[in-house]
């Protein structure tokens, strides 16, 4: 006897659609190295699919799949690096922002003891 229950997928669709100009029957492997979409490739650590799989028409399109958790943690992994770098900027800005205010300390301590640093010219 069949079962009443079934099994339903589920995935994430992301609609990004960007389109290319490409020449009448432009070879599979020739439509996996377009620029977009090696820059797609590239930013979600996809794979590239080809739909129809045969030369470029009208109808094809280039997919690039990949999975939920490696966009997500390519995303993570960019935000942590950039605040880093930020973070860090800004740390030294404010290091360079105290040394300032050591020397101007140390200089009204020496006018406070009436004792002139020795410049050298």
């Amino acid at each position: 006897m069949p079962s009443n229950r079934v099994a339903v997928g589920h995935k994430y669709k992301l609609d990004t659609n960007i389109y290319s100009r490409v020449s009448r029957h432009t070879q599979e492997d020739q439509l996996k190295e377009l620029p977009p979409v090696k820059q797609m490739i590239d930013y979600t650590g996809g794979v590239a699919i080809v739909s129809p799989v045969r030369s470029a028409c009208s109808t094809s399109d280039i997919v690039i799949e990949t999975t939920f958790e490696t966009l997500h943690s390519r995303i993570t992994h960019e935000v942590r690096a950039s605040l880093a770098a930020e973070l860090q900027q800004s740390f030294e800005a404010k290091s360079m922002e105290l040394e300032s205010v050591k020397i101007e300390l140390d200089a009204l301590k020496m006018a406070e003891k009436k004792i002139v640093p020795f410049v050298m010219l």
